[in-house]
């Protein structure tokens, strides 16, 4: 999930929207340099632990299914001084996301992490 969503993150050329609030997030990129251009939208349910991925012209695909927390944060092209990238609310000034997740599973009636809090910060190449 992390490869396929790294690959269209950076080929992302914008963030249109963007829904943090529980029960249902979502954070909706375009690809203009597709062709055709692209819409495509992720979407955590956190009644069903499920993350789901809808592009343009193709069925839903499921990224994580057991899937306890996602959450995603913008950050702005021009880095400080110690090459980190400043926070931004604005979707527009959004050159690197961030996102974040925890997975588990229940085997044989007890609860294990599989993925515990995995995280990645992904610079958009198309901005």
């Amino acid at each position: 999930a992390l490869d396929r969503m790294s690959r269209e993150l950076q080929e992302a050329t914008q963030v249109l929207e963007a829904q943090s609030n529980l029960p249902v997030k979502w954070l909706t990129l375009s690809n203009g340099m597709a062709n055709p251009p692209e819409v495509i939208k992720y979407t955590w349910d956190s009644s069903t632990g499920v993350l789901t991925c809808d592009r343009t012209g193709q069925p839903t695909q499921t990224n994580l299914t057991g899937c306890e927390a996602w959450d995603f944060s913008f950050f702005q092209a021009i880095p400080s001084n110690h090459w980190a990238f400043y926070p931004t609310t604005n979707l527009a000034q959004c050159r690197s996301l961030a996102m974040s997740w925890r997975c588990s599973r229940t085997i044989r009636g007890e609860k294990l992490t599989t993925e515990e809090a995995l995280s990645a910060q992904i610079v958009r190449r198309n901005h």
